[in-house]
């Protein structure tokens, strides 16, 4: 079994995404931080038994992070721009 793994946070990924496909092929996303409420480091590494690790690559990069080819990363969440939300979007309750 083959298994690509997405991390879902930072960095340019090194090469691009080989073309897999077919029934022995997994494929994952992993998300770090999606709750965070202050920095946060998310370094790391996967190992695969009874398979192959064709790729580690970020999915959302970001400069301060990288990818350790073949198989560890170093990814961390940051405190980023809030957003207002537009009024519109959700009106007031007027009771009418």
């Amino acid at each position: 079994m083959l298994v690509l793994l997405l991390c879902a946070l930072l960095t340019v990924p090194l090469t691009a995404a080989p073309e897999l496909s077919g029934d022995d092929i997994v494929s994952f996303r992993v998300r770090f931080g999606l709750n965070d409420m202050a920095d946060t480091a998310w370094d790391g590494s996967v190992s695969v038994s009874g398979g192959e690790l064709v790729q580690v690559r970020d999915w959302h990069p970001r400069p301060e992070n990288e990818m350790l080819p073949p198989d560890r990363w170093k990814l961390s969440t940051h405190k980023g721009v809030n957003y207002r939300v537009a009024n519109y979007l959700h009106p007031p309750n007027t009771g009418v």
